[in-house]
């Protein structure tokens, strides 16, 4: 595993909203790999349940992180109930979140590759601003690291 890692701190109040959409994937992938940052360290609010953090990887986590955030910011502002997923690191961690039009009820999955703790599944009720302003904040984390590349 690579010693360089980037960081996304989430959180639970993040108002502000960023165009993702000017982000090209394949380019912050690119530039992630070349300077070897081959993972990505997710922590802060919902990720501080599990020590340490959330390893993801740079290429495909982060593209789908991406996608998921641009369809998700569209629904919850259209929907008042909804269901949204997340598959990351090859299903070491997945989570599913359901909207009954103010209450998320999140249900985190986390399986550890080196296996020493087992599966732990966790649960989580927010109102649903605070799953849009944690979802904008891990938008915000990724605009950082492109804009660090020159890439915004």
């Amino acid at each position: 595993m690579s010693e360089k890692l980037v960081q996304i701190f989430a959180d639970l109040d993040c108002k502000e909203v960023v165009d993702l959409n000017h982000v090209a994937p394949h380019k912050l992938i690119e530039n992630l790999l070349s300077t070897e940052n081959e993972y990505i360290l997710l922590t802060g609010a919902l990720f501080d349940r599990f020590e340490g953090g959330i390893l993801i990887f740079s290429d495909n986590d982060i593209q789908s992180l991406i996608e998921s955030y641009l369809y998700f910011e569209e629904e919850i502002l259209t929907n008042r109930c909804y269901k949204n997923g997340e598959y990351l690191h090859d299903g070491e961690l997945s989570f599913s979140a359901a909207c009954d039009g103010e209450i998320v009820n999140i249900e985190f999955r986390y399986y550890p590759q080196d296996e020493t703790l087992g599966l732990v599944t966790t649960n989580v009720l927010i109102t649903s601003d605070e799953y849009l302003w944690w979802w904008r904040s891990i938008a915000r984390g990724i605009y950082t690291i492109a804009d660090s590349f020159g890439l915004c």
